[in-house]
């Protein structure tokens, strides 16, 4: 897996610089946008298989988006200082990670499923809205 993750990581950010493309922006966006629009879909399932979709097309979007920031944060970084940079990224991120579970859990028990899915969906709408208005979308 490790030689994997580093062939691709290497192999990505070869082709980024070779052929000039600015698309790791877009992609970001774009997959924080699918993301948003899958939420829907589970929020308002009538059926299993509506659920499933949504499901699938918002789990497939988290590589997605994990993959692309951490390349694009690791090529601007330099290898110096990597383990500074990303440990000072993570820890705050998986601990708003632990925090939301935990914050999720209690809004299930208080106010249902449906509506915690409406609320994630309006969260990154706004999410993918507020970063195709910044300069990530030109990275």
């Amino acid at each position: 897996m490790l030689t994997g993750e580093y062939g691709l990581r290497h192999l990505s950010l070869k082709l980024l610089r070779h052929l000039s493309l600015k698309v790791t922006g877009r992609a970001l966006i774009g997959a924080v946008a699918v993301w948003a629009v899958a939420m829907p879909l589970e929020a308002a399932a009538v059926s299993p298989l509506m659920l499933i979709a949504g499901a699938a097309l918002a789990d497939m979007m988290i590589p997605i988006y994990n993959v692309t920031q951490a390349s694009y944060r690791l090529s601007l970084i330099p290898d110096t200082l990597q383990g500074r940079v990303n440990s000072a990224y993570r820890l705050p991120s998986y601990a708003s990670g632990l925090l939301g579970t935990a914050a999720g859990g209690i809004l299930l028990g208080l106010i249902g499923p449906r509506p915690i899915l409406w609320i994630i969906a309006l969260g990154l709408g706004m999410s993918a809205l507020t970063a195709s208005l910044t300069s990530l979308r030109r990275a």
